[in-house]
C-alpha cells in the first residue's frame, strides 16, 4: 500500500459566496510506477481514503496538519511499488516514511500558502532517486514576479538507511512562477515532459532524459488568453493532461482554457477558452473525451450554487465544447477533482465529504454522479492528491501472458512504447535454481522498432515444483539513453476459478437476467455452462441451456427452479468450480372486485375478483383516496352520502408480490321519495283536472314517471297527468325513476268524478193558509246532496 500525503491553505475566492476556501494540492508520479502507488489518498486532519477495499473506506493517517501549524496548502508524496511510503513534501520540507525531516529536508523555494507547488517526477535511470518541484507561486503581490521561482530538488532513497536525503536542492528552473506544472509522458516513450506557465501566456516544455533535468533551451509555447499579470485569474484552479497526453487544461478563474499538445515535440497550441464562473477543479475522463470543471455560479433565482458541469471534447472547437455542457449535479461544495485508479472521478466537496463520478466516460447523466460517499469525520480541505494517472498506469514497458494447458509452457508478450531502430528485450523467467547447479535464467530479444509500439512474444517452459515466479522485462534503444523496466507475477497453475452468478427477476415475469460474477483467481478466462431443473427434480433432470455469462432465460411458469453454473478453466490442469442457486418465479395477483348497493342505502358490500396464476392471495385493500376502507375477500363500507366513487383495490399474494392497483367505479344510490297532488280529490263530470308528482332523490334525478289508471299503464312519463273524466270513482297510481336507476315506492290518488245534480221539488198548499209546502226531489250520481236553495219568488230565500 502506498500514500499519497498532502497539505492545505485556505484564501477567499472572488466569486459571490462569502468567505469560500478552496484548497489545491499537487502531486505527480512516474510512468514507471506500480499503480499501487495511488491506492491511498492521505490529507490534512488525518483524514483519507484508501482504494484497497471495495467500495473505498476512510482512511486515518497524514502527518502535514494545517491545524497543527505544520503545513500549508499543497504536498506530494511518493511510494515504492509495493505501495509503502517512501517520502512527502509541501513544497518547503521534505519528511521520510517515519514522518522525520529528511537531511536537508528543509528549506525548499516552495510555498505554504500556495497550489500546485510540489510535484514529484522519479528518475528514468535511476529507480532510487526523485525530482520533486517546487513552485513559489503568487503571492498577491503583482511586481514580485521575478521573485517567484519554478525549482527542483533531488532526494536520493539509497542514503539515511535507506530513509531517502535531500542531495540537491532549489536548483532554478526560471522565475515568474504561476503554480500551474504538470508532467506528461514523451512520444519517444522513454521521456517525459514537465511543463509550467508564465504570468502572461507562456507555457515552457521541459525533458527529463535518462541524463536527467534539460534545464537548457525549453520549448516555448505563446498560445491562449493573455493573463497580463493578473493575480485573481492565476490565484486558484488546476492544470491537468488528459490520458492520451494530447490535451493539457488550465483554470482561470472566470474561465479555463483547453490547449492541444504534442507530445514529441513539446508543443502547445490550438487554445479554445470556456467562459465558467468561478472555475476550479478540472479533470479528464479516461478515455480523455469529456473534461468536468467545478465552479460556482447562479442558479434561474439569482441564488448560489456550486456545480459540476461536463464538457465534451469530441468536435475540438469553442462552439460544440460550449453547446455539450452538461450540469452534473449542484453540491455543497467543491474542490479539485482527481481522476482515480479505478477509473472513477471524485471531487472533495466542500472539504467535507466526498462525491464521485462513477461512469466519467460517459456523456451526460449516464456519468452516474453520487453525492456524499464518505463523510470525512475530522472536517477536510477540498484538495486531494494530485496525479496525472496516466504516468502511473501507461508504463512504458508492459508484459502479458498466457499459460499453456499442461500449466508449463508459457508465452510471454512484451511491448513497450520505447522509439529507435532497434530496440534490446531482456527477460529475466525468475526460477530458481535446481540443487547442485544453475539454471539459465534469462534470454534476450533484438527487435526492429515497429513504430509507436513495438511489441515481441517468447515461449518459456517451467518446470515442475514450483508455481509461481516473478519475471521481469527490461528494454533498451538504440536510439533513446535510459531502460524501460516491467514486472510481473505468473502463476503457471492458479487456483481453480469460483463460480458465482446473480440474478434478477420481477413478479409476474419469466424472464430473469442473470449476471454472471465468477473469480478467475489468475485464470487467464472461463467459460460458462448454465443449467436449468425444476427444484424438486433429481440432479439428473439438469438441462444445459446457455453458455453465456450474461444473459436472459425465459422459464415455463411460475414454479421454483435450480440453475447451476459450471466454470472451467482452460488450462487442463485445473478444476471446475460448480455453484447451484434457486429461482423462484413469482405471480403477480390481478385486482379486482364486483359489489352490492340497495337503493336507498348507504352501505355498499364488496366482493373480490382477484386471482393469480400461481400461489395464494395473501392481502387484500380497499381504500377510497387515500384512506383505507375495508380488507379482505369480502367487505362491507358504509358511505356518509350518496353519489359517485372511486375504490381502489390492491392485492399481496403469498410471495410478496403486489398488484396493479384496480380503479372500480361505485356509484351509492338513493331511493326517490313520491307524493301526488290534486286541488281536490272530487271533480265533477267532464270538468279537467290535474294530478302532480312531486319527487326527490339525492345525488341523481329523476328522468322517468310511470302512471297507471285503474291498473292501465299510460303513455304519460312526466311529473304531471292532466285529466278529463266521465261519472265514476278512478285509482291513480304513479312510480318515479331515477337516472341511478333506483325507483321509488309507487304513490296512489283516488278520484271521484261526480254528475252535476238536478233539481226538482213540488209544492203544496192547504186552503186556508198561506203555508206553502215545498218538497225537494233532485238527484246527482256518485255524490250526495248536501245543501238546496229555494228562492219563493217574493224576495225571499233559504238553505237548508
Amino acid at each position: 500500500m502506498h500514500k499519497f500525503i498532502y497539505t492545505h491553505n485556505t484564501f477567499i475566492t472572488k466569486c459571490f459566496f462569502k468567505n469560500i476556501f478552496l484548497i489545491l494540492i499537487c502531486i505527480c508520479t512516474c510512468k514507471k510506477i506500480n499503480a499501487q502507488q495511488f491506492n491511498n489518498w492521505v490529507f490534512p486532519d488525518f483524514n483519507g481514503i484508501t482504494f484497497n477495499t471495495n467500495p473505498i473506506s476512510f482512511l486515518n493517517g497524514g502527518q502535514i496538519s494545517p491545524s497543527l501549524g505544520l503545513g500549508g496548502f499543497s504536498a506530494a508524496s511518493i511510494s515504492n511499488r509495493n505501495g509503502n511510503l517512501l517520502f512527502y513534501s509541501d513544497g518547503v520540507r521534505v519528511w521520510n516514511s517515519n514522518n522525520v525531516l529528511m537531511p536537508n529536508g528543509f528549506g525548499l523555494f516552495g510555498s505554504l500558502g500556495q497550489i500546485n507547488t510540489a510535484l514529484i517526477v522519479p528518475f528514468i535511470n535511476d529507480t532510487l532517486k526523485y525530482f520533486l518541484f517546487t513552485a513559489k507561486g503568487q503571492t498577491g503581490v503583482p511586481n514580485s514576479q521575478s521573485t517567484l521561482p519554478y525549482c527542483y530538488s533531488v532526494v536520493d532513497m539509497q542514503l539515511n538507511g535507506g530513509l531517502g536525503d535531500v542531495v540537491s536542492k532549489n536548483n532554478l528552473i526560471q522565475y515568474f512562477s504561476t503554480e500551474k506544472m504538470v508532467a506528461i509522458p514523451n512520444a519517444n516513450g522513454n521521456d517525459i515532459w514537465w511543463i509550467c506557465r508564465d504570468w502572461t501566456n507562456n507555457f515552457y516544455s521541459y525533458k527529463i532524459t535518462c541524463t536527467g533535468f534539460q534545464n537548457n533551451n525549453p520549448i516555448i509555447s505563446t498560445v491562449g488568453n493573455n493573463v497580463n499579470n493578473n493575480v485573481s485569474l492565476l490565484s486558484a484552479g488546476d492544470m491537468k493532461a488528459s490520458p492520451d497526453g494530447k490535451l493539457i487544461a488550465v483554470v482561470y478563474d472566470a474561465y479555463f482554457e483547453i490547449y492541444q499538445f504534442n507530445n514529441s515535440n513539446g508543443i502547445l497550441s490550438n487554445p479554445i477558452l470556456i467562459p465558467t464562473l468561478n472555475s476550479y477543479g478540472i479533470e479528464f475522463s479516461p478515455n480523455s473525451k469529456l473534461v468536468y470543471v467545478t465552479g460556482a455560479g447562479a442558479d434561474i433565482n439569482g441564488n448560489g450554487q456550486v456545480f459540476i458541469k461536463q464538457f465534451s471534447l469530441t468536435n475540438y472547437n469553442a462552439a460544440s465544447i460550449i453547446g455539450s455542457a452538461y450540469t452534473v449535479d449542484t453540491i455543497s461544495g467543491y474542490g479539485g477533482l482527481q481522476l482515480g485508479p479505478d477509473n472513477k472521478i471524485y471531487n472533495n466537496g466542500g472539504g467535507e465529504a466526498i462525491d464521485v463520478i462513477n461512469n466519467p466516460n460517459v456523456q451526460g447523466v449516464g456519468c452516474n454522479f453520487q453525492d456524499s460517499i464518505i463523510v470525512l469525520p475530522n472536517g477536510g480541505y477540498r484538495r486531494f492528491p494530485y496525479s496525472y494517472v496516466n504516468l502511473i498506469t501507461a508504463q512504458n514497458v508492459q508484459i502479458s501472458y498466457t499459460v499453456a494447458p499442461d500449466c508449463r509452457t508459457v508465452t510471454f508478450t512484451g511491448k513497450t512504447f520505447i522509439k529507435g531502430n532497434n530496440l534490446t528485450f531482456k527477460w529475466k523467467w525468475g526460477e530458481p535454481p535446481p540443487v547442485g547447479g544453475t539454471i539459465a535464467d534469462s534470454a534476450t530479444q533484438v527487435v526492429a522498432s515497429q513504430g509507436d509500439t513495438t511489441i515481441t512474444t517468447i515461449t518459456h517452459f517451467y518446470p515442475l515444483g514450483v508455481d509461481t515466479f516473478f519475471v521481469n522485462l527490461s528494454v533498451t534503444s538504440d536510439t533513446v539513453c535510459g531502460t524501460g523496466r516491467a514486472g510481473i507475477k505468473v502463476i503457471v497453475k492458479p487456483p481453480k476459478p469460483t463460480a458465482n452468478f446473480g440474478f434478477a427477476s420481477t413478479c409476474n415475469n419469466l424472464n430473469v437476467v442473470f449476471t454472471d460474477s465468477s473469480l478467475l483467481n489468475t485464470n487467464p478466462s472461463i467459460t460458462n455452462q448454465y443449467a436449468v431443473k425444476p427444484a424438486l427434480a433429481a440432479a439428473t433432470a439438469y438441462v444445459n441451456y446457455n453458455t453465456s455469462p450474461n444473459h436472459t432465460y425465459t422459464f415455463p411458469s411460475y414454479d421454483s427452479f435450480d440453475i447451476r453454473l459450471i466454470v472451467t478453466s482452460p488450462l487442463a490442469c485445473v478444476a471446475k468450480d460448480t455453484i447451484v442457486k434457486r429461482v423462484v418465479l413469482k405471480a403477480k395477483p390481478t385486482a379486482g372486485f364486483g359489489y352490492t348497493n340497495t337503493c336507498g342505502s348507504l352501505q355498499v358490500n364488496i366482493t373480490s375478483t382477484a386471482n393469480i396464476a400461481a400461489g395464494t392471495i395473501a392481502t387484500q385493500q380497499y381504500y377510497v383516496g387515500n384512506t383505507l376502507i375495508a380488507t379482505g375477500a369480502t367487505a362491507s363500507y358504509t358511505f356518509t352520502n350518496y353519489g359517485s366513487y372511486i375504490i381502489k383495490h390492491v392485492t399481496k399474494s403469498n410471495a410478496g408480490c403486489i398488484s396493479d392497483t384496480a380503479f372500480i367505479p361505485v356509484i351509492v344510490k338513493d331511493k326517490p321519495t313520491l307524493t301526488l297532488t290534486t286541488l281536490r280529490d272530487s271533480v265533477c263530470n267532464n270538468s279537467s283536472f290535474t294530478i302532480t308528482a312531486n319527487s326527490n332523490v339525492a345525488a341523481s334525478a329523476i328522468n322517468n314517471y310511470t302512471w297507471f289508471k285503474d291498473g292501465i299503464l299510460l303513455a304519460n312519463s312526466i311529473g304531471s297527468l292532466p285529466q278529463n273524466n266521465t261519472t265514476g270513482t278512478y285509482i291513480y297510481k304513479v312510480i318515479s325513476s331515477a337516472t341511478n336507476t333506483c325507483k321509488s315506492d309507487t304513490a296512489t290518488k283516488i278520484i271521484k268524478v261526480v254528475s252535476k245534480p238536478t233539481a226538482t221539488f213540488a209544492a203544496t198548499n192547504n186552503c186556508g193558509t198561506k203555508v206553502i209546502n215545498i218538497t225537494a226531489s233532485s238527484n246527482v250520481i256518485n255524490d250526495n246532496i248536501t245543501n238546496y236553495y229555494t228562492n219563493y219568488g217574493d224576495g225571499i230565500t233559504s238553505n237548508n
